[in-house]
């Protein structure tokens, strides 16, 4: 005896029905993979810092190392948190007169490992420094109040923040002494 094709309208709904069961398994089969590829972050480390402490660069890093508690949970290896903390380094390096610092990351460990190890790459570049600090349109009486409260001084690294902080504080020392 020969089984017969369902015709046009129940093939369709028969094809429908299966193409909905394999969509409603292949998340759960998605996650499970997934899961295999979630890493963790064994330890971070920091190259190429020369002239700034490694423990101050790692202390703005979303990315940490591990607890040494043995309890504590590892963090999960984040690829949005690798972009975040590479820009972290940089403007870290920028407020310290790194002007042209640059930084990277690359994670190290096999394939299958459940565990990965996280370097950060930095280029620190030259560092630049205040030669001189100018007051100029200034009234001479307001010279040492001006000095004493401005973050610029001589010799101190280059932060491209502080011009407009400066800013601030000289006009808050003119309304002090009553100058709007």
């Amino acid at each position: 005896m020969r089984r017969r094709r369902p015709s046009g309208p129940l093939r369709a709904a028969a094809a429908a029905c299966l193409a909905a069961l394999a969509l409603l398994a292949s998340p759960a089969r998605a996650q499970v993979d997934l899961l295999r590829e979630l890493r963790t972050v064994k330890h971070v480390r920091i190259e190429g810092a020369r002239l700034v402490p490694a423990g101050a660069v790692l202390r703005v890093l979303k990315t940490q190392s591990p607890s040494r508690w043995p309890w504590a949970e590892r963090s999960s290896l984040r690829p949005d948190f690798l972009r975040a903390d590479t820009s972290a380094i940089r403007l870290f390096y920028r407020h310290r007169g790194f002007l042209e610092a640059r930084a990277g990351f690359r994670v190290e460990g096999a394939e299958g490992a459940p565990d990965a190890i996280v370097v950060f790459t930095v280029e620190e570049g030259p560092l630049y420094r205040i030669a001189d600090v100018a007051l100029e349109q200034v009234r001479p009486e307001l010279h040492p109040p001006i000095r004493r409260r401005i973050w610029s001084r001589p010799g101190r690294a280059w932060d491209p923040a502080v011009p407009h902080l400066d800013t601030l504080l000289i006009s808050a020392v003119h309304q002090d002494h009553g100058f709007r």
